[in-house]
């Protein structure tokens, strides 16, 4: 049997989709970008999507609405120091 190593992503497809259609995305956040990068590093095979036919929404409010809670570390502003 196989045992896949932590942070091992080689064989792994993700699909991604920078923006659902008609939202304009955001060029100034390279951490989109830098996501992908290490994905890619872990040895994921990535590929983008338009998202036509994909109704994303409902998954980025849940994404959106869990990750930011009053008093997380991603609520606050950036600051450059932890």
């Amino acid at each position: 049997m196989y045992r896949r190593r932590a942070g091992d992503l080689s064989g792994k497809k993700i699909l991604f989709c920078q923006s659902p259609p008609g939202r304009r995305f955001v060029r100034r956040q390279p951490c989109f970008k830098a996501s992908l990068d290490r994905l890619a590093g872990l040895g994921a095979e990535l590929e983008a999507f338009s998202g036509e036919g994909f109704d994303i929404e409902p998954i980025w409010r849940a994404v959106n609405h869990t990750a930011g809670g009053p008093g997380s570390r991603s609520s606050r502003p950036i600051t450059g120091r932890s």
